[in-house]
C-alpha cells in the first residue's frame, strides 16, 4: 500500500538562477488547462493501491495558478484515498501568497505550507533572481498565521553568492524572530541544468563555516536538527520526507516527477519533462544500487538507519559491510540502539562516506 505522492506542477512565473527542478515559464493560461487535463487522465489511469499519509505539491511553483486552477488541481486529487492522511503540504512563493489562496488549501485539507524563503537580504534575492522581498515574506507568513496554519516550513539557501556571515546572522534574527515551525536550509549547489550551472560560475566556499555557525544558533533557538538540513521547533518533522530517507515507496503525479517502489521489485518511476504530454517511464534498480540508496538517504537522518523498522536495511547493512566496518573503525559511522549512523564528525563528510562505500 503506497503511503506517499509527490506532484510536480511545472508552471513558473519567472525562472530562479540556481534552479534544476523541472520548469516552465508560464506564458498563457490555457498552458495550466492542459497540463490540469492530462494530469486528470494520469490520475484515471493509474491503478496502484494507494492510501494515502502524506501528499507534496512542488514545483515549479505550486501558487503561480490563480484560485480557479489550483481548485481544480485539488478537486483532481481527491479522487485519491485521503483517509489517513495526515500531512499535505504546498510549496509557496511569498509574494503569490493571498488571503483567498490560504482560505482555498484550507478548504481542501492542506495543513503544511513550505514557503520559499531564500534568504531575507532583498540584494541577494534580486542576484538569484526571485521575485519577492523580505517584507512579502513576513505579510505572507502573518497572513498564513491568521488563517490558521500551525505548519509552516522555510526553504532557506546558504552560500549564496556575495553572501557575508553579517547575512547569516540576520537570515538566523528573522528566523528567531518569525518562529516558523520548520526550517530546510540547504547549501547551494549548482547543478548542471540551472542557469547558472550552465555558465560554469564558480561558488564561494564558505560552506562548512555557515553551516556550524547556523547549526549553532538554530539549536540555541530551541530548534531540533533532525536530518542534515531539516529543524523543527515543534516536533513537526516533514513526515513526506520522512518517507524518503527511510525507504518507504512513493508515487508521482505530474511531468518531471520521480517515484519509487519497492514491493516485489526495485524500481524507479519518472515522468517525462514535458508538461502537457508526459509518460512515465518504470526502471529496475539493480540490487547494490536500492542497498546504497538505503545508506544515501538513511544516514542523512541524525537518528540514523533503524535497523528494526526501516525495510531491507539489515541486508543493505550486510551488502556493504566490509566498507562499513571500515568507517566504524575510522568514528565515521556508529551501531547505537539499532540503529547505524553518522557521528557528529561523520556528518560532515557524509559525502565521502558515501563515496568510499560506494567504490
Amino acid at each position: 500500500m503506497i503511503e506517499h505522492l509527490y506532484v510536480h506542477i511545472p508552471f513558473c512565473d519567472h525562472i530562479c538562477f540556481y534552479c534544476d527542478f523541472f520548469k516552465i515559464k508560464k506564458s498563457r493560461a490555457e498552458m495550466v488547462d492542459e497540463f490540469l487535463l492530462s494530469l486528470e487522465q494520469e490520475i484515471l489511469q493509474s491503478q496502484p493501491q494507494m492510501q494515502l499519509k502524506t501528499i507534496y505539491l512542488g514545483g515549479g511553483t505550486p501558487n503561480s495558478l490563480d484560485d480557479q486552477q489550483l481548485a481544480k488541481l485539488l478537486q483532481l486529487l481527491q479522487k485519491v484515498d485521503q483517509t489517513a492522511m495526515i500531512e499535505y503540504t504546498i510549496e509557496l512563493n511569498p509574494e503569490k501568497i493571498t488571503q483567498s489562496q490560504l482560505q482555498l488549501l484550507k478548504k481542501y485539507h492542506i495543513n503544511r505550507l513550505s514557503i520559499g524563503v531564500q534568504t531575507f537580504n532583498d540584494q541577494l534575492l534580486k542576484k538569484i533572481n526571485r521575485h519577492h522581498s523580505v517584507t512579502d515574506v513576513i505579510n505572507s507568513y502573518y497572513l498564513a498565521r491568521n488563517e490558521g496554519f500551525n505548519n509552516i516550513s522555510f526553504d532557506l539557501i546558504y552560500n549564496l553568492f556575495d553572501q557575508t556571515t553579517s547575512d547569516i546572522q540576520e537570515d538566523l534574527r528573522m528566523v528567531e524572530e518569525l518562529q516558523p515551525n520548520h526550517i530546510s536550509w540547504y547549501s547551494l549547489i549548482l547543478k548542471e541544468n540551472s542557469y547558472w550551472g550552465k555558465t560554469k560560475i564558480k561558488l564561494p566556499d564558505y560552506d562548512i563555516a555557515f553551516d556550524e555557525i547556523i547549526n549553532g544558533a538554530l539549536q540555541k533557538m530551541g530548534y531540533v536538527r533532525y536530518e542534515i538540513s531539516n529543524y523543527t521547533n515543534s516536533n513537526k518533522k516533514s513526515q513526506h520526507n520522512l518517507g524518503y530517507w527511510t525507504n518507504k515507496s512513493f508515487w508521482l503525479f505530474g511531468p518531471g516527477a520521480t517515484g519509487f517502489i519497492n514491493n516485489d521489485g526495485y524500481y524507479l518511476l519518472e515522468n517525462s519533462r514535458k508538461y502537457a504530454n508526459w509518460t512515465q517511464k518504470k526502471t529496475e534498480i539493480l540490487l547494490a544500487d536500492y542497498y546504497f540508496q538505503i545508506l544515501m538517504m538513511g544516514l542523512r537522518i541524525l537518528d540514523g538507519i533503524d535497523l528494526t523498522t526501516v525495510k531491507d536495511a539489515q541486508q543493505a547493512i550486510a551488502y556493504y559491510e566490509e566498507k562499513i566496518t571500515s568507517e566504524v573503525a575510522k568514528n565515521n559511522l556508529v551501531f547505537d540502539n539499532n540503529h547505524l549512523r553518522c557521528t557528529r564528525d561523520g556528518l560532515n563528510i557524509l559525502n565521502d562516506i558515501l563515496i568510499n562505500i560506494m567504490e
